[in-house]
């Protein structure tokens, strides 16, 4: 995460490195963008483990669904995310 608590730190004092963040970010900028539609190996996953992209099995291992803080009932009172 280049820009969350992830970052990349120096090795004293725990502030940001911006030198290795700027590299980070060049060789992340610099990798192929490949399309997963034009994955011939995606889309034989796809028809023979989820039976097709819109099916149920795909929608409910692949997707999730925004529910409102008021809607969680799980999470214990001390963490708020």
């Amino acid at each position: 995460c280049l820009s969350g608590r992830g970052q990349a730190e120096s090795e004293t004092g725990g502030r940001v490195d911006k030198a290795l963040v700027q590299q980070m970010e060049e060789v992340y900028s610099s990798l192929p963008v490949r399309l997963p539609e034009l994955n011939p190996i995606l889309n034989t996953l796809y028809q023979d483990w989820l039976q097709g992209q819109e099916s149920p099995q795909a929608r409910k291992l692949l997707h999730t669904e925004f529910r409102g803080q008021s809607q969680i009932h799980t999470q214990p009172p001390h963490m708020e995310w």
